[in-house]
């Protein structure tokens, strides 16, 4: 992807490929629709060493403002309601 000059979004990366993309990317990262896990524990959240590393490296975060990324009492609820 960084030869063909494309973004890399890690916005539905599990944890591992994060750390992954973020160690073999020479271009920075972006994760264009996350939100913070210190927020809401969804597993599409980021951890604050994660949005750390990701800042130290020039990538960005833009946050999700749908409601069960940024409220953990509604994901909870939504979880338990469809079993996911």
């Amino acid at each position: 992807m960084n030869r063909q000059g494309m973004m890399v979004d890690i916005s539905h990366v599990s944890d591992k490929t994060f750390y992954d993309a973020l160690e073999v990317s020479k271009a920075p990262l972006i994760a264009s629709h996350s939100s913070c896990r210190a927020i809401c524990n969804h597993p599409r959240d980021m951890n604050d060493e994660m949005i750390k590393a990701l800042a130290a490296k020039g990538g960005v975060i833009q946050i999700n403002y749908e409601k069960s990324f940024i409220d953990e009492s509604y994901r909870q609820a939504q979880e338990k309601a469809t079993g996911d």
